[in-house]
């Protein structure tokens, strides 16, 4: 992890202090980039009271731990497991919700 902490910014361009740097370091990645069958625990979501609405309609709020059934081919949407429901959820509000690995 060290090496990463301090390689990252060489590569990206990014400064040492930018959020998705540390963001990387804790294993915090998108939704959208969790492997098909892992499960990961929400930390938090980027948008606006839109985004923020329906994703805690579909019952996505930070704390709930979701599981990735399928990623649909040639950018389709994320089949997810929350709470025993089956939810399709779009490649863009996915990019949106920030998860942790278990």
């Amino acid at each position: 992890m060290r090496y990463l902490s301090i390689i990252w910014p060489v590569l990206t361009g990014a400064s040492a202090n930018d959020k998705i740097s540390t963001n990387l370091l804790k294993g915090i990645m998108r939704l959208l980039e969790t492997p098909k069958g892992k499960t990961v625990r929400v930390v938090e979501y980027q948008g606006g009271k839109g985004v923020d609405f329906k994703l805690r309609q579909l019952g996505l709020t930070p704390g709930k731990e979701v599981k990735v059934l399928r990623r649909a081919p040639m950018g389709g949407p994320l089949m997810i497991d929350i709470e025993g429901r089956s939810i399709a959820l779009g490649r863009g509000i996915a990019a949106r919700v920030q998860v942790e690995m278990d």
